[in-house]
Formats: structure tokens, C-alpha cells, sequence
């Protein structure tokens, strides 16, 4: 059998994933192959696990989306991939605690000052500069070069994991 994105993931980083990690990591390939809808691919994607009120000081929500009034909590343990579309199209990060509810999307790192200069663009330093602040964070980047909206993975497309490291 072949080995899972989880298995090489966690020989990868050393470790086992928490279950909220593995449900980001699923949410990740899930909203990059499949886009936000209505045949529209993303322009890239970043999912930040961590400490919910840590990470909300290292940054703003540069706007309001999708924040679920209706709903005391959403969960990527519990609800559906589509759920996080609306805020994976937006700019931004989508921000999910460690138990893995749901905070926001739209999120800007206002520190990018420690992320990584050398590969990517300002999604990429701004992934690896949060996954060191707030405590450590478990962060997941994702080009727009990766993100379809066919169904069907792009062929060699890969994704950044920073864990609460550069």
C-alpha cells in the first residue's frame, strides 16, 4: 500500500499530526483541487493551526467573511470542506484554534520580519513567519500554481507545511 499525505507528512516533520492538523492537511488538498466554487480556483491558499487568541494578536482580519452568526462554532473535524470555501477565495489566511474550530479568514501576519525570504512570495514569508509566532503555529501554503477547480489534483502540485519553524 501506498503510503498517505498524513504518514509522509509526519515522517517528514518527525511526528505525529494532532487530529486537527490531519483534518487541515485534508482541508488543504480538498479546497486546492476543488477551488471556491462555481469552476473558480483559488489564488493560492494558507491554513494557520494554532492558538486562536495568540495568533488573532499577531495580526488583523483584514475583513469579515464568513464568521457563521448562525452557528456558535464551526469545526473542520465535523463539517464539510465547502463550509471554508467562501473564506479560502478571500486574501488572507484562514486561522483555525487547536481544537480546531473555526476563528476567521481573511487574516494578515503583522510581522513578516522572521519568514523565510528566499522562496515565494509574500503568502509564503508570511506562512513561515506566523508558524513561529503565537506560541508556534502549524501552518499550510499553498500556491495558486497548485490550486485547480476540476476535481482532479495538478500533477506534481505540492504544498508548504511550516511547524512552528521557519
Amino acid at each position: 500500500h501506498s503510503p498517505s499525505l498524513h504518514d509522509e507528512l509526519a515522517s517528514a516533520l518527525g511526528r505525529e499530526l494532532s487530529p486537527v492538523e490531519i483534518a487541515a492537511v485534508s482541508l488543504a488538498r480538498d479546497l486546492a483541487i476543488k477551488g471556491a466554487g462555481e469552476k473558480q480556483a483559488l489564488h493560492g491558499l494558507c491554513l494557520i493551526v494554532g492558538d486562536g487568541k495568540e495568533v488573532l494578536k499577531c495580526g488583523k482580519i483584514k475583513k469579515k467573511s464568513q464568521n457563521f452568526v448562525d452557528r456558535p462554532n464551526v469545526s473542520i473535524l465535523e463539517d464539510d470542506p465547502g463550509e471554508f470555501s467562501a473564506g479560502a477565495a478571500g486574501d488572507g489566511a484562514i486561522v483555525i484554534d487547536r481544537d480546531g474550530n473555526y476563528l476567521c479568514a481573511s487574516f494578515g501576519v503583522s510581522d513578516t520580519s522572521k519568514g523565510d525570504k528566499r522562496g515565494g512570495g509574500m503568502r509564503h514569508q508570511a506562512a513561515s513567519a506566523i508558524a513561529q509566532q503565537a506560541g508556534g503555529c502549524f501552518v499550510i501554503k499553498v500556491s495558486e500554481d497548485a490550486c485547480g477547480s476540476s476535481g482532479e489534483p495538478i500533477p506534481n502540485a505540492m504544498m508548504d507545511v511550516f511547524d512552528s519553524c521557519k
